[in-house]
């Protein structure tokens, strides 16, 4: 059985989009998990449309971290795919990514991001540790790993921003002959906010500044750790 994580905290309108891609996968051995971090909604409706999805939620408000890693702890399945609830897969992205893990330990797959009218191909780098340590791998919630390698990591918290890419950081500490694979087809859909916030509408330059000021903050949490 496949678990897929959707945490849910942002973006709440187009979580039915998540929901529904993959509900509409071409295999069936699935759990779809909720993990609820909005205080003031209650997701349990959810789990009258199907009963594959199982809704966590305590009405507290934990953060993205803290909810990836409820999620991870409760999975119940051989492997474990992320869906950010803004974002939607593809009908074929589960069982195309169990067929092609073989002996590998974990796959990421292309991505397509979606900025207001417009798509943009995200082709993932290699994902070799050496890679890691420079940059992300691409979009992390194209992930698909095996359960009892996930469990053994957690997200950080006081990371601030990217801390999926420590994640994958610790994954390669833990387990140094970690083998991950890299799928050239874009199995999943990103929306990008980055185009539509106002201050980078209206400056472009605040973008570039910000976007490097971010980079350099991560790069340098990253260095001092490891």
């Amino acid at each position: 059985m496949i678990s897929v994580i959707t945490p849910c905290y942002q973006h709440r309108q187009y979580l039915p989009q998540a929901i529904g891609g993959i509900l509409k996968q071409t295999i069936d051995d699935f759990e779809l998990i909720l993990v609820n971090d909005e205080p003031t909604s209650d997701l349990c409706l959810y789990e009258k449309i199907d009963n594959r999805i199982v809704v966590l939620q305590d009405g507290c408000n934990k953060g993205q971290p803290a909810r990836l890693n409820e999620g991870v702890a409760y999975a119940r399945g051989d492997y474990i795919a992320f869906q950010d609830a803004d974002d939607w897969s593809l009908p074929y992205r589960l069982e195309l990514s169990l067929a092609m893990i073989d002996e590998y330990d974990a796959l990421i797959s292309d991505a397509i991001s979606v900025q207001a009218d417009s798509m943009t191909y995200i082709k993932s780098p290699h994902p070799l540790v050496g890679v890691i340590r420079q940059r992300s791998f691409g979009v992390f919630s194209s992930t698909f790993i095996r359960a009892e390698i996930a469990k053994e990591v957690f997200f950080r918290h006081n990371v601030g921003y990217g801390n999926d890419r420590c994640w994958w950081i610790d994954l390669f500490r833990t387990f140094p002959e970690l083998r991950v694979r890299r799928i050239n087809i874009p199995l999943y859909y990103y929306r990008n906010y980055s185009s539509t916030f106002r201050p980078f509408q209206r400056f472009p330059v605040i973008r570039k500044l910000h976007r490097k000021y971010i980079k350099y903050r991560l790069q340098h949490y990253v260095d001092r750790l490891y």
